[in-house]
């Protein structure tokens, strides 16, 4: 995706109030994940798929992103717009879901060193 549809995005989550990460949560978030340079991405919170979006520019090579959102609506819209996406829906919250990846996949989410 290029830099102006990714601005596009932005500025309609902005319009609509839908929350999307700060600018500065960003720069900081990037610089981590640019060091990194993760093969897999949890992220709670999907909403537009902004973040989401940048952070997809630091994964290695067939790296993933798993996300999880509570609004089936939401998930349906942003399953046809970024079908690369693990979407997950958890309208009940995000408990049990979340326990069971961060299990099977997330179980060490930062790496040892």
């Amino acid at each position: 995706m290029n830099e102006a549809e990714l601005e596009k995005i932005k500025i309609k989550a902005l319009e609509e109030h839908i929350p999307i990460i700060m600018d500065d949560t960003l720069n900081v978030v990037g610089n981590l994940l640019g060091k990194i340079k993760p093969n897999a991405i949890l992220e709670i919170g999907t909403a537009v798929g902004y973040s989401a979006i940048c952070f997809s520019k630091y994964l290695l090579d067939g790296g993933i992103i798993d996300t999880i959102e509570r609004d089936h609506d939401r998930v349906e819209e942003n399953t046809i717009f970024w079908p690369h996406l693990h979407l997950y829906c958890n309208e009940e919250g995000h408990g049990n879901l979340l326990k069971q990846m961060i299990h099977n996949q997330y179980l060490h989410p930062f790496p040892h060193h």
